[in-house]
This record gives C-alpha cells, sequence and structure tokens, in this order.
C-alpha cells in the first residue's frame, strides 16, 4: 500500500518531482549515494539525497528530480498528513522489537516504546504493546475476543475484562505499569474494576468504554504538542497545550502553535524567538514569558506585542540586559525592582556596584555616590556637597562640589545661589584651605577651627607643665 501511494504521487506535478516523505524506503528501492540513479522496478528514477531527522522520526525525502525550494510547504503539508496517518498504524521498525511477531502496519509509537496493535500469529495477543502466547499475562489480563473467551484464533484481543487492564488498540495494558502508564495515569490498586479512570497527558477519556470494555478508554489527541483534547484529533480539538505551544482559538480548544510562530493560525500567532508563553486575551501575539537560550525578553508597556525577544546588542540605551531569577530579561532603565527609578537611560551593571548605572534621569536630577551608585532625585536633594544643574538635553544632575568643571576643586560642602552657574565653597577638602573662592594646598592636612584650638589647648598644658617640673627642680636641687 505504501509503494502504491507513493507511485501515485510521482506522476504528481505539482510537487515538483518530489514524493511524500516515508518512515523508510520501499523494499526494492536501494539508497543512493548523491548523484546517482536507478530504476529499481519503479517508471521513474528515485534518488534519495539527503537524509534528515525530523521529530523522533527518520524520514527520507524521496524524489524523481531535484526537489526545489519553492514547494518546500508542499513537502511541509505532506509530512504532516503523513505523522497524522502514522499515529493510526505504523510501520514497524526494522529495528524494533515487534518486526518478527507484529502484523504489517500494525506498530505504534507510545512515547518512546514501539507497541503492537495486532499480532502476526493467530492466538498471540498484544500484552503491554508486546505479542504474547496464551498464557498467565493473558489470563490474568482477561483478554477476550467477540465471542467473549480467551483468544484462540484472534490476533487481537477486543476486551480486557480483569480488574487492573484496560484496551489499546488490539492490546491488554497493566494500570500503573509502562508503557500503558503513558496511556492511563490511573496508579497501581487504585481501580478495582477493568478500564481507565483517567487517561495521561496526550489522551482523552471515552466515557462510553467504562459500560462495555470493548472501546479503548483513553485514545490519543492526534495532535503531538496537544496535552488535554475533547477528542481524537489532529487540530481545532485541544484544551491545554504542552510548553512552548497555546491554543490558537477565542474559545477553549483550538489547534496548538508554537510560541515562536511567525505565521498567523486563527489571527493568533507567537513571538519570534519565545521558547515559554501564555494565550492573549483576544486574538494577537502570545504573551512571551521566556525567550529561547540566546535571547533576552523585552516587554514594552503599550506595545504591541507587548513582548519580543532580543540579543544583549539589542538590549541598551533604555534597557540593559540581567538575568532575572533564571530568565534571560532585558529590563528598563526605570524598572523599580532591577532598575534605578526615574532613571530614562542606563548601562548594564558591573563592579563594584553590580547594579545598573543610570546616565540620565527623566526629569529628575543624577546623584552619584562614592562607591559609583547611581540615583534619580529631587532637586532639593542637591545640597551640602553637590549642586543642581540643568540640562534638558544631557539630563538634570546633582554636581559634586569639587567637580573640576562646573564646581570649585577639592570643595567638600558648597551653595549655588539663584542666577549664578558656580557654587560658594564653605568647606575645602582635607590638605587645603579656603582662600577667596578657591581651595588652596596647605602643604598638608586642613585642619577645622575647632581642632586647631584644641590642637593649642593641649600644647599650652604640656609647656605649663614642662615649666612647672624645671621650676620645682631647680628650687628643690638649691636647697638641697
Amino acid at each position: 500500500m505504501e509503494g502504491a501511494a507513493i507511485r501515485s504521487l510521482t506522476s504528481t506535478p505539482s510537487l515538483g518531482g518530489c514524493l511524500a516523505p516515508v518512515a523508510r524506503r520501499p523494499a526494492n528501492l536501494r539508497l543512493l549515494r548523491p548523484g546517482r540513479t536507478a530504476m529499481q522496478g519503479h517508471a521513474a528514477p528515485w534518488l534519495c539525497k539527503r537524509r534528515r531527522l525530523l521529530g523522533a522520526r527518520s524520514v527520507c525525502c524521496l524524489c524523481v528530480h531535484r526537489c526545489r525550494t519553492s514547494n518546500l510547504h508542499r513537502i511541509l503539508m505532506l509530512l504532516a498528513i503523513y505523522f497524522a496517518i502514522g499515529a493510526l498504524a505504523a510501520v514497524c521498525q526494522p529495528s524494533g522489537t515487534q518486526t518478527n511477531t507484529c502484523k504489517s502496519g500494525s506498530c505504534e509509537m507510545v512515547g518512546q516504546t514501539e507497541v503492537c496493535t495486532e499480532c502476526q500469529t493467530a492466538g498471540h495477543v498484544p500484552i503491554d504493546g508486546t505479542c504474547t502466547n496464551v498464557n498467565s499475562e493473558i489470563t490474568a489480563a482477561g483478554c477476550q475476543d467477540n465471542s467473549g473467551g480467551a483468544p484462540s484464533s484472534p490476533a487481537k484481543c477486543t476486551k480486557c475484562a480483569n480488574a487492573g487492564y484496560f484496551l489499546f488498540k488490539g492490546g491488554c495494558y497493566k494500570v500503573g505499569k509502562a508503557p500503558g502508564n503513558l496511556i492511563c495515569a490511573d496508579e497501581t490498586g487504585t481501580n478495582s474494576n477493568p478500564g481507565c479512570k483517567v487517561c495521561a497527558d496526550g489522551y482523552f477519556k471515552d466515557a462510553s468504554a467504562d459500560s462495555t470494555l470493548t472501546t479503548d478508554p483513553c485514545a490519543a489527541c492526534g495532535d503531538n504538542n496537544c496535552v488535554k483534547c475533547k477528542q481524537a484529533t489532529t487540530e481545532n480539538q485541544c484544551t491545554q497545550c504542552a510548553e512552548g505551544y497555546f491554543v490558537a482559538k477565542d474559545t477553549a480548544e483550538g489547534p496548538c502553535i508554537s510560541c515562536s510562530a511567525d505565521s498567523p493560525t486563527n489571527n493568533y500567532k507567537g513571538v519570534a524567538g519565545c521558547a515559554k508563553c501564555t494565550k492573549p486575551a483576544s486574538a494577537g501575539p502570545a504573551t512571551c514569558t521566556e525567550c529561547q537560550a540566546d535571547k533576552y525578553l523585552k516587554t514594552i508597556t503599550g506595545g504591541t506585542p507587548a513582548t519580543s525577544c532580543v540579543t544583549a546588542e539589542q538590549c541598551v540605551d533604555t534597557y540593559f540586559p540581567i538575568l532575572v531569577g533564571k530568565i534571560k530579561t532585558c529590563v528598563s532603565c526605570n524598572d523599580n525592582s532591577n532598575g534605578v527609578d526615574g532613571c530614562e537611560k542606563c548601562m548594564a551593571p558591573s563592579e563594584p556596584t553590580n547594579k545598573p548605572t543610570c546616565t540620565k534621569c527623566n526629569t529628575k536630577y543624577l546623584k552619584t555616590a562614592a562607591d559609583g551608585t547611581t540615583t534619580c532625585v529631587d532637586q532639593d536633594k542637591c545640597v551640602t556637597d553637590s549642586f543642581p544643574v540643568t540640562n534638558a538635553q544631557t539630563g538634570n544632575k546633582c554636581v559634586s562640589c569639587g567637580d573640576t568643571d562646573a564646581g570649585i576643586p577639592n570643595c567638600a560642602k558648597c551653595t549655588l545661589s539663584s542666577g549664578v552657574t558656580k557654587p560658594t565653597c564653605s568647606e575645602c577638602n582635607s590638605g587645603y584651605k579656603l582662600e577667596g573662592e578657591t581651595c588652596v594646598s596647605t602643604g598638608g592636612p586642613n585642619l577645622s577651627t575647632g581642632a586647631i584650638a584644641g590642637i593649642s589647648v593641649a600644647a599650652v598644658v604640656v609647656v605649663g607643665g614642662l615649666v612647672g617640673f624645671l621650676c620645682w627642680w631647680f628650687v628643690c636641687r638649691g636647697k638641697a
């Protein structure tokens, strides 16, 4: 059947010579090195030029002639159809364990495990996905045929009648045991009846199965990115998507699309470079919550989209790159938690403060502490050791009294009178003294008036004590 389907596609001109991707080549098709062709019983030469790993399956794109890039979308569409059909009945893998025991075309992937849905030999039935001859395992599962008895001639089960087992595509699976635990979420010992109460992620519950036991209680959603759904389908019925995907529909159910999808689905789309996201309140771009490894999450208040994923080089000027929790984030300079309140422009955190360095405040005045920490303050906070300088273009600043350009070099304290640009110094740094409006070197530490008075008193005490001692010495010695 596979070969017939492929041959029917060889004459389709719209494919530009490309044939449908298949799980593996037909038996009479020999894989060729690039540049070689062979008839091998087919009407047209086959050429397998590239072998790509798509998802969890190895798929070879078979071409009559060189594939045209313009037909890529058609090939991808055929690939999607192939995987959808493969979810129902897949060809058993040559290297798998089911090739010699499972009926051709009756294999299925459950997670990473290949299971059989119908055996080759009559009387053998799938138990936990593997063909088993009539024995205690089949008896324990309660595997029955259409007549309600133990299987003798059929190669699959139509009912699993015993507690702790459930039916899935012709086989009986034990609750709580692999691979059945990927289909049914019930735990061992919690189900006193046959069947399954709660299906695992990626499967939906068929309520009618509980009464008949001849219907699979759990059916696959059909969409590999769907975690929970209402019924088996390839799209439009998913109610919860896997991480990295979201439901693209106004209602609670719909198709799952990637958080990074550029093309819209039902007017919903992802964000380029996004790894995790949340569904928007209405049709439009998703809200990204975490970007791919090499990108930083940037949020723009009132923007459309509100989030984007950018490189560190793009996170500059009014933003800076930082790790918030475990998420690479492009943070606004004005961010209350990680930025500088009132800051408009900044640079990324660096030593010694490990905080962002603000270079311009919104309307307030930029003040830099001795350790390099920057803050944005009101004008009346530019006092004592600094004075305010207003500049709409470069930004307002609290300038140090000792600033060599706008202030007075070596000045420690100053005031700025109204209508003037230069401050008036009231105290110089240590080692300098105030002469007129400048601070000049004293050749040593610049002592305050109190310090000088203290030193003078100490000197008088020392000198007075020395004079008294000498007088006593000479007087006493003279009498002696």
